[in-house]
């Protein structure tokens, strides 16, 4: 399975993981320490990647891709009110980009 979290208006790799493994060597600087693929729901299509540390600049569109057994691809875009997650007053600030997928 491959799956990649992308920013919408620039194309750049948020998070990709390949056959088990995060490769983080493709990400974007911008996003190096502060993604996490959330594991535990991806057997059930839940392709969720937690993205830590917010920025006013991570607000936008987010693109999540998945290749599964070679044949089925999907594509869906994710839409994120930054502002709205924005806490001063924490210092682990955090949101979820979420997308589940039904494969019937």
């Amino acid at each position: 399975m491959v799956v990649e979290w992308s920013k919408s208006d620039s194309g750049v790799v948020v998070h990709l993981y390949t056959r088990g493994v995060d490769r983080l060597d493709q990400q974007h600087e911008a996003y190096r320490g502060r993604t996490e693929l959330i594991r535990d729901g991806m057997t059930r299509g839940n392709l969720s990647l937690r993205l830590k540390n917010v920025r006013c600049s991570d607000q936008g569109e987010y693109t999540c891709s998945c290749v599964w057994l070679f044949a089925v691809s999907v594509s869906s875009q994710l839409w994120t009110p930054v502002a709205q997650w924005l806490e001063p007053h924490k210092r682990e600030t955090w949101v979820r980009l979420s997308e589940t997928l039904s494969f019937r």
